[in-house]
């Protein structure tokens, strides 16, 4: 009867507000990729200028060593505010995905040994994370090839593992651990999570960890976690969540993927292989 009816009414004003908030987001976003775009441009060519001079008067100068050192240091900052423009504009504009049918596994064994190679050619320092880091594999053989963009996902995946690596640099009292696993819970979907043995993040700071420019790292941008949210969203049902592990140490993020996308450009014949 009439409670029904209300209850209808209710999950129908729910879904509505929803789909008003998703549509406003969508819009601000727009907003902010073209604002975005156009300060890009506007400061990236002349901080180009500002780079060649300083490395001109570096190189080329009879300045003393500490001025060099100066000049180093300006020099470093500009590729931060370079590196900083590039991150919001991949955030608000994300590159539109290049499909392709992929194997989740062998994508993620290659992102693995790429995060490994980064951090033997880091500046080894006395508590470098590599000596007491292990990876654990646990993955589905079973999973199905998914429609994706393999170099988005692997920036995703490696974004995820590197900052695990962080979450772990700092541990003492045992092994780093990463463990890296793939499931099936669906004939749809597939799901990779990634966990890291660490201290764990404050109930506070997981609320807005997703949030753009929020960080907890002293040199971080915030935009790392944002862009892979933004990225994982672009595909119909994808999503990210993260939570603190039930033991109390560390952090996992779970992404679901979609197994096939509604609106695909795929040539059915090719596969990627990585």
């Amino acid at each position: 009867g009439f409670g029904e009816l209300a209850k209808s009414f209710n999950a129908m004003a729910v879904s509505l507000k929803e789909q008003c908030n998703k549509l406003q987001e969508t819009e601000r976003l727009a907003v902010v990729g073209e604002l975005a775009a156009g300060m890009a441009h506007e400061i990236k060519n002349p901080m180009a200028g500002i780079k060649v001079s300083m490395e001109v008067l570096c190189q080329d100068s009879p300045l003393g060593q500490e001025d060099k050192e100066v000049l180093c240091r300006v020099i470093n900052e500009i590729d931060r505010i370079t590196a900083l423009l590039k991150g919001l504009l991949n955030y608000a504009r994300p590159p539109k995905p290049e499909m392709v049918s992929l194997d989740v596994n062998q994508l993620l064994e290659s992102t693995i040994k790429s995060a490994k190679y980064a951090l033997q050619n880091q500046k080894n320092k006395p508590k470098d994370p590599e000596r007491q880091l292990k990876f654990v594999k646990d993955f589905n053989q079973n999973l199905p090839q998914i429609v994706a963009d393999p170099g988005q996902l692997q920036q995703i995946f490696l974004n995820l593992i590197l900052n695990a690596v962080d979450a772990i640099s700092s541990i003492t009292d045992r092994q780093g651990v990463i463990t890296i696993q793939t499931t099936r819970p669906s004939d749809e979907f597939v799901e990779i999570s990634i966990a890291d043995n660490g201290k764990g993040i404050e109930s506070v700071s997981l609320e807005k960890i997703f949030n753009p420019f929020f960080t907890t790292k002293p040199q971080g941008t915030g935009l790392g976690l944002a862009i892979t949210k933004r990225l994982i969203e672009q595909y119909n049902g994808g999503r990210i969540v993260v939570a603190n592990n039930p033991d109390g140490n560390g952090v996992t993020f779970t992404i679901t993927l979609p197994v096939h996308q509604i609106e695909s450009s795929l040539d059915v014949g090719t596969t990627k292989k990585l």
